[in-house]
């Protein structure tokens, strides 16, 4: 599973926009010192959230036991951001 990320501004909090551009369910985790949230996305479904500054570990995954979990790290220093998350299919020669 991969992910691409948006546009930044300064403030004290994030909005993110998270779009969920699979065919299966998506959870995406945000786990951070001050903060955690759980984001559950049906598929093809948009949604918002803020969530305040700091560093994130940032976790997706898909009801699907042939897709790979998606895991990363963000730092939010406030602003707005978007994250989109799709399935990329290779082939055992592709790697």
């Amino acid at each position: 599973m991969s992910k691409t990320s948006g546009r930044y501004y300064n403030v004290n909090t994030n909005e993110i926009e998270i779009y969920n551009k699979t065919s299966y369910i998506l959870t995406v985790r945000y786990s951070g010192s001050f903060e955690s949230k759980k984001i559950v996305l049906s598929p093809n479904q948009k949604q918002k959230f803020t969530i305040r500054n700091g560093d994130y570990k940032v976790a997706a995954s898909v009801n699907a036991t042939n897709v790979r979990n998606y895991a990363g790290k963000e730092k939010l220093e406030g602003g707005s951001y978007t994250s989109e998350f799709y399935i990329e299919t290779k082939t055992i020669w592709d790697r």
